[in-house]
């Protein structure tokens, strides 16, 4: 995975975000002088690709669905600053991300999810705003638009009708760009 990334010129990703400097981070093992995990690496190919393939800029509204912990989201944001994130997980999930992503960027507007309703306009908010959706309100982001909606790997442990909706929502299908990474054959252990 380490020569992937650097074959496809993201070594200098690898060197700028040791994983063992992330909030919350445990000593990981140096691989090839790295600090990575499995998910790690995952996530700074799909920077990589993000980057390479000019998905997003600075002014760009990216709405990610299944954001766990918000690792993706915390190096993302750290090369695309004024960029507009909203993640859409269950709560578990956005709690997670708001202790992670609140420690890396204490500044940014964070939106919580019982404040979504209110918003009218994403270019309302301020630019580097950080939005916590939970899966149950998912159909509230069908008046926006986004640049780029994406999805790594939940979408393959959905039920089918579930996926379905998701992949027919006017957030996918109105959205700029569409960035998605699954697994062909999953089994659900829910």
């Amino acid at each position: 995975d380490i020569e992937i990334i650097k074959n496809l010129g993201g070594e200098y990703l690898l060197n700028e975000n040791p994983q063992n400097k992330t909030p919350g981070a445990i000593n990981f093992p140096l691989v090839n002088k790295y600090s990575v995990s499995f998910r790690w690496l995952r996530y700074i190919y799909i920077l990589n690709q993000i980057i390479n393939y000019k998905l997003i800029n600075n002014n760009s509204t990216w709405v990610d669905i299944g954001s766990y912990y918000g690792g993706l989201q915390g190096l993302v944001k750290k090369y695309y600053p004024e960029s507009k994130i909203i993640m859409v997980d269950f709560n578990h999930q956005l709690t997670r991300s708001y202790i992670y992503l609140k420690q890396l960027y204490p500044e940014a507007n964070h939106v919580f999810p019982n404040e979504i309703s209110s918003i009218k306009s994403l270019e309302s908010l301020p630019k580097g705003s950080i939005l916590y959706v939970e899966i149950a309100d998912y159909e509230k982001l069908n008046n926006f638009k986004f640049n780029l909606a994406t999805n790594f790997f939940s979408f393959s442990e959905m039920w089918s009708s579930i996926f379905d909706q998701c992949m027919d929502s006017e957030i996918f299908s109105k959205a700029t760009k569409q960035f998605i990474v699954n697994r062909f054959v999953s089994a659900s252990f829910f």
